[in-house]
């Protein structure tokens, strides 16, 4: 788990296999488990090829400005020095003996990248000095500046599994004199983190022009909460019809259209209340959000219809493109209440890709495929809101999404 790539890695964080809810906290210290022997293994995409990269927790503590670390070594032969405790996520040392000259880089203060609580949003600013020490020139005080922000909470797919995640936002800047040369170095990119078992992805840059992606492949660390929950049963209408809807659970997701109406999850983990937080979206009805407190099984959901609603919305037209089949596009806009700029958190969906507008200021962006006709169908829910699926085209890629309050609709 490194900082600092371009030197000599990346930071690694870590998160959560239960689901978060917006502005829940959690202690950071679940988010990257350091017991000795943890390991994680990564694809590693990116501007030197494509290679795999294994993160290991090494027996014991070395102390650091009189702080036990715990190390963290690469295959690739680079270590980090790390606290993950009540006091938060820091990174105390790094060390590359891999590619010479041998360099090491010491914070002082540590680099925070989580406090000891963390919540969903926050933001987090750190400074100090990091003393970088070349094996033949000497030991060079720097400045450092970094921010680490917890953005958003959504599921993310990596060859290891789905899990729902908690994103990252950092950035790091180091600058000073080395024998009278300025040095300002920046590094920035996002992480997926999970709850009892790590970092599942990574996306990182620098000043250098370094791009480079991490995914998960495999992990040895097992989830420490034993008591696993599974759901499964049946999506109806209040008459008995099935309906295909997508069930979402403890950052799991399916669609209930093949056999229509049915749906199964196994295996969930529960949120730190020991609940688990289930919510069904399907086109035409009211979302269905219920916190169970265990498993449920062959259950019989039966959803409302949404009605007649107003709605907000200005009306487009979609051309219709084939030749545009498969292609993938970015989407982005916001989710708002009614015609004014209140943010709503909401579940966005489009062609299978999907987020949450929790962010606090209701944006949501999604990379997607469009489909035969060269659209793609916008679906957006929230809890106490008329569900809104509009249709739109390559061309329009940036919308934003209005909603009307469920006690505006009429009965069905």
């Amino acid at each position: 788990m490194t900082k600092l790539l371009a030197i000599g890695g990346l930071i690694l964080w870590l998160l959560s296999h239960g689901s978060i809810v917006f502005g829940e906290t959690d202690a950071a210290a679940e988010y990257f488990p350091l017991a000795d022997g943890n390991s994680w293994t990564y694809r590693v995409t990116g501007t030197s090829g494509t290679y795999n990269e294994t993160m290991t927790v090494l027996p014991g503590t070395t102390i650091i400005n009189g702080v036990a670390t715990k190390v963290i070594q690469y295959s690739g032969g680079n270590i980090d020095y790390f606290t993950s405790d009540i006091n938060g996520i820091q990174l105390h040392r790094g060390y590359a003996p891999s590619t010479p000259p041998i360099t090491t880089w010491t914070f002082s203060p540590p680099l925070v990248i989580t406090y000891g609580t963390m919540s969903v949003p926050e933001i987090i600013n750190s400074s100090g000095i990091v003393r970088l020490t070349h094996e033949t020139a000497g030991t060079f005080p720097l400045n450092y500046t970094a921010t680490s922000e917890t953005e958003v909470r959504e599921a993310v797919s990596v060859p290891a599994g789905t899990y729902e995640a908690v994103r990252l936002r950092d950035s790091t800047r180091m600058y000073g004199n080395i024998q009278w040369d300025e040095i300002d170095f920046r590094e920035w990119g996002n992480t997926w983190m999970v709850k009892h078992i790590g970092m599942i992805k990574q996306t990182l840059y620098d000043d250098d022009g370094k791009e480079e992606e991490w995914v998960m492949t495999s992990t040895n660390v097992v989830p420490n909460d034993p008591i696993l929950v599974d759901l499964s049963g049946t999506i109806k209408t209040s008459n008995g019809n099935d309906i295909c809807a997508m069930v979402l659970a403890s950052g799991q997701h399916m669609f209930s259209c093949n056999p229509w109406g049915e749906f199964s999850l196994t295996d969930l983990p529960r949120r730190s209340d020991g609940t688990i937080k289930r919510q069904i979206y399907a086109h035409g009805f009211f979302p269905e959000i219920d916190v169970l407190t265990g498993s449920s099984i062959d259950e019989a959901v039966v959803m409302t219809r949404s009605g007649a609603c107003p709605n907000y919305n200005v009306p487009y037209s979609p051309g219709y493109f084939p030749g545009s089949v498969g292609k993938w596009i970015d989407i982005s806009g916001s989710v708002l209440l009614q015609n004014n700029q209140t943010p709503i958190c909401a579940m966005v969906l489009a062609s299978g890709q999907h987020m949450f507008s929790c962010d606090g200021t209701g944006s949501y962006d999604l990379h997607i495929p469009l489909n035969s006709n060269g659209q793609y169908k916008l679906q957006v829910y929230a809890d106490g809101f008329a569900p809104t699926i509009q249709r739109f085209d390559e061309f329009s890629t940036d919308n934003t999404v209005r909603m009307a309050r469920a006690i505006e609709c009429q009965a069905p």
